[in-house]
């Protein structure tokens, strides 16, 4: 993503982007063929915006900010409201969120991790 994709993404929804997200987005870390790519950490203002779109309220989380999903139960975000949050994981079936990862970089770590697994089983 560009400077003026995240600021798209900024003006669209009202927010301020977490610094970490937006450093992650501008040298996004993942190759085209990553899961996270396609689910995880979406590198397109329209997948971004598209996530977005309902206005969900989360207890403890100010504005929640919806980075990507696992196509399936969970979906995964940020609290804009906080410089460094943590990744949180929404499970839709459940109504809750957890902390899933206390970073950025732990979740980029997670998705990493989680497409060595994918490929190992292939």
């Amino acid at each position: 993503m560009t400077e003026s994709d995240l600021q798209t993404i900024e003006e669209r929804l009202s927010l301020t982007l977490p610094g970490a997200y937006r450093a992650t987005m501008l040298h996004y870390p993942l190759p085209p063929e990553s899961f996270g790519t396609e689910a995880m950490l979406p590198d397109t203002v329209e997948a971004i915006l598209d996530l977005n779109m309902d206005d969900m309220a989360m207890d403890g989380v100010l504005s929640p900010f919806f980075i990507g999903s696992d196509l399936g139960e969970e979906c995964y975000f940020l609290d804009a409201s906080r410089a460094d949050s943590p990744v949180y994981v929404y499970q839709l079936e459940i109504g809750k969120h957890q902390v899933l990862d206390a970073t950025m970089e732990q979740y980029i770590d997670r998705i990493r991790r989680d497409d060595a697994e994918a490929a190992a089983d292939d």
